[in-house]
C-alpha cells in the first residue's frame, strides 16, 4: 500500500513464517495454513491514496472493521464514501434480521471501539466526563505502570462484548474478505488477530512473529506514534511491537482458560460458532 502503514495478509503472513520455521528447523510442521486474500490487518486508512482505494476494490475486501475509540481523530478519507458505516446490533445472532448489514457483495465499515466503556470501567471508576481526559489518565495512572503484555492481558478481562461482536461478524462468509485495523494495527489489532489465530490453531511462535512484524513496518512513524502514546498518558514503550508482550498475553490466556476457545465460550461464543469461523479460514 501507499499510504496504508503495516498492512499485510493475515495468510500470506502465517505462510512465510510457517515455511522459515520449517526451514530452521529442518522439519515439516503441523501448523494451521491460513487461507490467504480473506483476512487483512494494517493502521488506519485515513490518508488513503486513489491507488490504495483501488487495491482495496482489487483485492476484493468487503468488510473494515474499525477498532478505534470515537474520541480519536478520524480523518475523511476515500474509503470513508466506498465503505459507508454500517450500524451493528448489539445481539448475538442478529445478522439474518439486519438486511444493510448482511447485503450481499456490499462494502461497509464496521466501528467496533475495543477498548472503550466496557473496559474503561473496567481499569478505572467511571467518574470522569471528558473523554479525552478519561483516556490519558487511563494511560499514565492504569495502563502504563501494567506494560504492554498486562494491557493485552486486561483486554481479555475488559472487552468480552466487543471481542464478542468482533468475531459474530467474522462467522458471516459474506463480510469477507477483511480488513481490521485500528490507529496503527499494532495493539488492538494486533490483539484480536492473535486470538483468531490461536483459534485457528496457529503456533504461538507464529503469531508472535506475525504481531512483531509491525516493529519493522511502522519504524518510519515511530516519532509519530511515539507522539500520540504521549497522550494518551503512555510510555514510548508503547509504541513498540516487541514479542515479550504477545507472549505474556498468549501466556496469562492459557493459564487462566486453558486455551483460546475456552475463553471465546466463556464470553458467549460457542464452539459451533467457533467450528463456522475454523472452517471458512483454515486451508
Amino acid at each position: 500500500m501507499e499510504k496504508i502503514l503495516n498492512f499485510r495478509d493475515v495468510g500470506n503472513t502465517i505462510f512465510e513464517n510457517n515455511k522459515q520455521g520449517r526451514t530452521r528447523l529442518g522439519q515439516s510442521s503441523g501448523n494451521c495454513i491460513i487461507k490467504p486474500g480473506v483476512l487483512f490487518r494494517g493502521a488506519q486508512p485515513d490518508e488513503t491514496s486513489p491507488s490504495d482505494a483501488q487495491k482495496f476494490i482489487e483485492l476484493g475486501i468487503r468488510t473494515i472493521i474499525d477498532l478505534r475509540s470515537g474520541y480519536e481523530n478520524v480523518k475523511p478519507h476515500i474509503l470513508a464514501k466506498l465503505y459507508p458505516t454500517v450500524p451493528i446490533l448489539n445481539t448475538t445472532d442478529k445478522f439474518n434480521d439486519d438486511k444493510t448489514y448482511n447485503e450481499k457483495n456490499s462494502r461497509k465499515t464496521i466501528k467496533i471501539c475495543l477498548a472503550g466503556r466496557n473496559y474503561q470501567r473496567m481499569v478505572l471508576a467511571n467518574s470522569i466526563c471528558n473523554k479525552q481526559m478519561a483516556a490519558k489518565t487511563i494511560g499514565s495512572k492504569v495502563i502504563s505502570p501494567m506494560g504492554l503484555g498486562e494491557m493485552y492481558s486486561s483486554f481479555l478481562e475488559g472487552c468480552h462484548d466487543e471481542i464478542r461482536e468482533i468475531f459474530e461478524i467474522m462467522i458471516d462468509c459474506e463480510n469477507f474478505p477483511m480488513y481490521v485495523h485500528c490507529a496503527y494495527g499494532k495493539d488492538r489489532t494486533g490483539f484480536i488477530i492473535a486470538l483468531v489465530l490461536s483459534l485457528c490453531g496457529v503456533d504461538d511462535e507464529i503469531i508472535i512473529q506475525d504481531y512483531s512484524i509491525s516493529q519493522e513496518n511502522l519504524k518510519s512513524w515511530r516519532a509519530r506514534i511515539v507522539k500520540d502514546m504521549g497522550k494518551l498518558g503512555l510510555s514510548e514503550d508503547f509504541a513498540m511491537a516487541k514479542p515479550e508482550a504477545m507472549h505474556e498475553m498468549l501466556m496469562n490466556l492459557k493459564i487462566k482458560y486453558g486455551s483460546t476457545a475456552d475463553y471465546l465460550s466463556s464470553i458467549g461464543f460457542s464452539v459451533q460458532k467457533q467450528n463456522l469461523l475454523k472452517n471458512y479460514l483454515c486451508k
